[in-house]
């Protein structure tokens, strides 16, 4: 739209406007609770490669830091930003 359009709708029309327009917003802002390595490593820095490592060396834990979804390995956002909030906050502070 652009300028001062005016559209003229019925107050039906209207609600069905909104309640679509509702339904996209609450769709998009959702959390998204579980994505696939690609994603995360885009998020947080790590490469996939570092990703499967913690996977393989029993960093992460089947369940709980990631799972198989059917086609993909999907890692938990909130497990992950648990497990990251408990690194030490520099490298001095982990040798100390």
């Amino acid at each position: 739209m652009t300028g001062n359009q005016v559209i003229v709708t019925s107050p039906d029309e209207l609600r069905v406007i909104i309640d679509a327009a509702v339904r996209e917003a609450a769709v998009a802002t959702r959390p998204v609770t579980w994505v696939r390595g690609k994603t995360l490593a885009a998020a947080s820095g790590y490469s996939v490669k570092a990703l499967d490592k913690k996977r393989e060396d029993g960093t992460f834990t089947a369940g709980i830091h990631y799972k198989y979804d059917g086609t993909a390995i999907v890692y938990s956002v909130e497990a992950f930003n648990q497990w990251a909030s408990s690194l030490p906050a520099s490298r001095r502070t982990a040798q100390t």
